[in-house]
Parts: structure tokens; sequence; C-alpha cells
């Protein structure tokens, strides 16, 4: 989710040559598949895209959750392939890029209180 609303902060919400209809509708557009409770609060006026856009960054810019999905697909390995150096390097990656994303997130809990806070709730 961060990087998605640095990107689209950067993209539609600051970008002072859409309208504030038009940031509107990009904020719709971009959750079609997400939860119909929260596109069916949101009124569509030229005053309401920063209530808008606040409501979409308060329910999606969660740390503890974001570090939470990223502690559950830790567990979820690609499967290696018996001898296959390609299989090994995503796995790497997988692992490398997990890691990276934790401690991007600059949480004050470690990746094994994470690890183990997954595992108790699975």
């Amino acid at each position: 989710m961060l990087h998605y609303r640095d990107t689209f902060e950067a993209l539609f919400v600051n970008n002072t040559t859409l309208s504030n209809i038009q940031k509107f509708h990009y904020i719709i557009a971009s959750f079609m598949n997400e939860d119909m409770d929260l596109k069916s609060n949101l009124k569509i006026t030229n005053e309401y895209i920063l209530v808008a856009w606040q409501l979409v960054t308060q329910r999606y810019d969660n740390k503890r959750l974001i570090a939470m999905m990223h502690a559950q697909h830790l567990f979820q390995i690609p499967q290696l392939r018996n001898g296959d150096a390609t299989s090994l390097r995503q796995i790497i990656n997988h692992m490398t890029n997990r890691m990276d994303a934790l401690k991007a997130l600059s949480l004050n809990i470690s990746v094994q209180f994470l690890m183990l806070n997954h595992l108790m709730l699975s």
C-alpha cells in the first residue's frame, strides 16, 4: 500500500492539471475490486476529494497490517526444484524482498515477533 499511496499521490492527488472531480474518479477507479461500502460512502463533489483520499489512506495505510501480510508471505516460500539455480534465486529474492519491505516499514517490533504472531494466529 505504501508504494501505491506514494505513486497515486504523485500522479493524481498532487497533480494540479487534474480537477478534483477527475482525481476523485481516479480514486474510485483504482478501488474497483475493493469493498463497495468504502466507495458508496464517498460523495462525488469537488470539495470531497481530500476527505475521500483521507478515508482511503486511513483504511489501507495500516503499517502493522502490512507487516503481518509480509510475515505471512515469509512462510509462502516458492518451491525449490532439485538442482535448479533459478528456483534457488527465486527463494532468495522472495525472502530478501519481504525482509526489505519489513525493514522499510520501520516498526518497533522484530521480524521474529511478527513471524511468531503469524504462526499463532494461523
